[in-house]
């Protein structure tokens, strides 16, 4: 719907949305998104009543205190914040951006963790392009009206916070051990976890044969380019595992394997456990 409020222009949108309770009970949901753009007048001051807020900022910047302190987000950056705390964030002048509030079990939990491994609520990532695309469309359609299940919207909101952990786990490139070649192909990797990978494809990727391109990539990374792509899968199931409630098998598909099984089978190889002893390991030492 158009929304207006003060400091918000014409052209701006929002929609809220309402699943079920049980969906609430067990995944992560968006409660609202929406397009704005805004000039000087617009303020927001909550103390702490609303769930977690992201924000991608298209043009201009955007002024935030968050935990006392004060920052600026300019374009391209992105904003994360836990709104069950107090917080306010206005402009100066005009500013264009995307949003979305989220819940669900954890959520709080997971936006806390990845403001507190970002060391701010701002994020400047290099993949904020893929962050971009991965959420522009799905909001404008909203926006204007379109019709979106729970579990897309959903899967819109966690791919969203996989990208930036995914940002997050990547060393900036000024102080990255690997050469251009295996950087890339390692933040290839990730911003794309979803996918099956093969060797011919990432080779490709690399622009180099198969052999050539896994004798290169082992001798810097010390694994295999699939040995790096599993440790990389098992390593956001445990991030997966330990700040949500989705199941196992939903698990497997969003990281791309063919089965539950062969996702709990790669687990046990890597971790010694199954997922679900890992996660209840996770949820006692939480409890205690």
């Amino acid at each position: 719907m158009i929304w207006k409020e003060i400091g918000v222009k014409e052209g701006s949108y929002m929609c809220f949305f309402n699943p079920s309770d049980t969906f609430k009970k067990y995944y992560y949901y968006m409660v609202s998104c929406g397009y704005y753009q805004c000039d000087g007048q617009y303020n927001i001051k909550n103390e702490g009543t609303r769930p977690p807020l992201f924000f991608f900022i298209i043009n201009g910047s955007l002024e935030l205190i968050y935990n006392g302190k004060h920052y600026t987000a300019h374009a391209n950056d992105i904003v994360l914040l836990n709104c069950y705390k107090p917080q306010q964030y206005y402009c100066t002048d005009n500013c264009e951006f995307l949003f979305f509030h989220f819940d669900g079990k954890y959520a709080t939990n997971l936006a806390d963790h990845l403001i507190e491994q970002n060391g701010r609520p701002v994020f400047t990532l290099k993949n904020a392009g893929d962050i971009y695309h991965n959420i522009n469309e799905p909001i404008m359609k909203l926006c204007y009206q379109e019709q979106a299940s729970d579990a897309f919207l959903s899967s819109v909101v966690y791919s969203t916070l996989c990208l930036i952990q995914s940002s997050n786990d990547t060393l900036p490139a000024s102080i990255s051990p690997y050469s251009d070649m295996a950087a890339k192909t390692i933040e290839y990797i990730k911003n794309h976890i979803e996918q099956h990978f093969t060797l011919q494809q990432l080779a490709d990727y690399a622009h180099l044969s198969p052999y050539y391109f896994s004798h290169i990539f082992k001798k810097e990374t010390g694994y295999s380019p699939l040995e790096f792509v599993s440790i990389t899968k098992i390593d956001y199931a445990k991030l997966i595992l330990r700040t949500t409630s989705v199941s196992v098998s939903e698990i497997a598909e969003f990281l791309g394997y063919s089965s539950s099984a062969s996702f709990i089978n790669a687990f046990k190889a890597r971790r010694g456990i199954s997922p679900k002893k890992y996660r209840d390991q996770i949820t006692f030492h939480k409890k205690a």
